[in-house]
């Protein structure tokens, strides 16, 4: 039993939305992050780009922890707001 090869997109999860945001194609940030084109000024971009999101997250993660956030279900009032009723 052989084992099946993983496809790229699952290599790169999200990689097609990044090259798009760039302004590149898929095939050339794909070459470019795997090593068989070089590109500094992409591989600066794509840097840059990883760091910004990363912050984004990050910044969404503290002001979600943040006391008095609460956060429901799909509209559903969070449980401080639904202890207080």
């Amino acid at each position: 039993m052989s084992k099946s090869k993983k496809s790229t997109r699952d290599r790169y999860p999200g990689l097609a939305q990044e090259a798009s945001e760039l302004g590149y194609s898929y095939g050339h940030l794909w070459s470019v992050i795997s090593g068989r084109r070089k590109s500094r000024s992409l591989m600066e971009k794509h840097a840059e780009y990883k760091r910004q999101q990363t912050e984004a997250f990050r910044a969404a993660r503290v002001t979600a922890n943040a006391p008095g956030v609460t956060t429901g279900v799909s509209g559903s009032p969070g449980l401080k707001e639904a202890a207080t009723r």
